[in-house]
């Protein structure tokens, strides 16, 4: 053997190319000699979905474990580090029980992080993996009593890295989940829900945390301000509008937040203007990279994209102006904004959007239900602004006027980079109009349309024919596929044609 292979850090390193490349190839290294066994096995067991495979390693016997049983497996237990199961791969009782009669902490020393989702009950997991050498946990979907197992258990809660803690319902013991967060102490990632302010204000304090979910959190009235000094990402997931611009309102002035994603239920268009105005109030325009303002809708209401004319759509419609505030963000590469149905833009705000950001990579503004305005105001020609102004964009989705289509003038810059286009149903007459303009600014890029599927799905489900506006609709979903066609059979040729113009060379 070389002896550079006699150097450990060496061979972790190809034992972690080959983990990552490809697992019958770590196993071939773990057979090859002792030296390199070690590090591969380390590698093959660092993370383990199922006990599955510990199991394997057991005496094939008929009758119950017993701890000499479990020594055989030790030489490969304790090289994980990563126990993360699915509802399917939950141990049963007595394998559990069998390896807290053995020893969870002779049988697991090196287990750092334990996942486990969706359980009727937590216990008798706490036994067996909720060890003092843990520091990253995540219990999703998990019932009420798991607050106070985690609070009896042997986990040291003060030196967790990164908790997940959602229980299945509101009811959980509060008094339970404010002595998990008083012993959290260098805490970087927490994922909580059903969290009152009173609790909140205790994790703003502290030091380390860096990332921060909160689903469906309890809305009170209190105003005092948020700490969190090392905050840089935060999600807010299943609240109102109101109440997520009371949030934001309650953060530093500035904050430094990376990444914000708030998921709020449908609310009317000046709720929302007022919540985008708050997070650029808030937010410091020098740090936020991505940004993102859903709605939550029943999949009935977005198996169809369905235009409307505006009466129809009350306060709904967000107008372009309430966009202006976002404008300070110049640091934006990932922006998705979905209202209820959409809003409303024009070709103004389409070039004031596009000087505005431009390291957008990904930018969304559409409807988050099928429901969106029958006539959009944004000229589908106004998409020159983004070619122009954002060179990397990728993938956009926005709703437009593509009936008068037309390109530009002169064009002075070719985007290359934009990829994908969304367009759902917006109105389109001339497909081989729209074909030559978005070819013309945007040369490498593929319209996606909805799926005709949806259509026959809601006659299926209503048990009736399509109105008159799910029928224009539909219309719209055909041409728009005619144009997918169209441009996905023009860069078949191009690429044909640089082919045989290479092969001519």
């Amino acid at each position: 053997m070389h002896p550079a292979l006699r150097t450990s850090e060496l061979v972790d390193i190809i034992a972690t190319f080959l983990a990552d490349d490809s697992e019958p190839s770590l196993f071939a290294l773990a057979q090859t000699c002792r030296t390199l066994s070690g590090p591969a096995l380390d590698h093959l067991w660092q993370l383990q979905t199922t006990l599955d495979n510990l199991i394997k390693c057991l005496p094939r016997i008929t009758r119950d474990l017993t701890t000499k049983d479990w020594t055989s497996a030790v030489n490969y237990s304790r090289r994980i580090q990563n126990l993360a199961f699915s509802p399917e791969t939950v141990p049963c009782v007595s394998i559990l029980r069998a390896i807290a009669v053995f020893g969870s902490a002779t049988l697991l020393p090196r287990l750092r992080e334990f996942e486990c989702p969706a359980l009727d009950t937590i216990h008798p997991l706490e036994s067996a993996f909720l060890l003092p050498t843990i520091r990253r946990l995540q219990l999703i979907d998990v019932p009420s009593d798991a607050f106070d197992v985690i609070a009896s258990s042997e986990l040291r809660i003060e030196t967790l890295t990164e908790l997940a803690l959602v229980s299945k319902s509101a009811g959980v013991v509060l008094d339970r989940l404010g002595t998990i967060v008083d012993s959290l102490r260098v805490v970087e990632r927490l994922v909580l829900d059903h969290v009152p302010d009173a609790i909140l204000r205790r994790l703003s304090e502290l030091p380390e945390l860096a990332y921060l979910r909160l689903e469906t959190p309890i809305e009170d009235a209190t105003h005092t301000t948020f700490c969190f000094p090392a905050l840089h990402s935060l999600d807010l997931i299943g609240t109102s509008a109101e109440y997520a611009t009371q949030f934001v309102e309650k953060l530093p002035q500035s904050c430094h937040l990376r990444w914000l994603m708030i998921q709020i239920q449908p609310s009317p268009a000046d709720d929302i203007a007022s919540l985008y105005a708050t997070i650029a109030n808030r937010i410091s325009p020098s740090t936020l990279c991505y940004l993102g303002v859903d709605t939550v809708t029943v999949d009935e209401e977005t198996i169809m994209p369905y235009p409307l004319p505006r009466p129809h759509l009350a306060d709904f419609v967000v107008e372009g102006p309430a966009l202006n505030p976002l404008l300070r963000f110049s640091h934006l590469c990932w922006l998705t904004l979905q209202p209820p149905v959409g809003f409303d833009l024009d070709e103004e705000m389409a070039w004031a959007m596009a000087r505005a950001w431009p390291k957008l990579t990904h930018l969304q503004l559409g409807a988050a239900s099928r429901a969106r305005p029958i006539q959009p105001s944004l000229p589908i020609s106004a998409l020159d602004a983004f070619a122009q102004h954002t060179p990397h964009l990728q993938t956009l989705l926005i709703d437009v006027d593509a009936i008068q289509a037309s390109p530009p003038a002169h064009v002075t810059r070719l985007q290359s980079a934009l990829k994908d286009v969304y367009f759902g149903v917006s109105p389109i007459i001339d497909t081989r109009a729209v074909v030559v303009l978005l070819q013309t600014i945007f040369p490498n890029v593929r319209v996606k349309p909805p799926g005709d599927w949806g259509w026959d799905e809601m006659i299926r489900r209503t048990g009736q024919g399509l109105d008159a506006f799910g029928s224009l609709g539909r219309v719209y979903r055909g041409r728009w596929q005619e144009v997918a066609d169209a441009l996905c059979e023009t860069k078949t040729k191009r690429t044909i044609g640089n082919v045989l113009q290479k092969a001519n060379e």
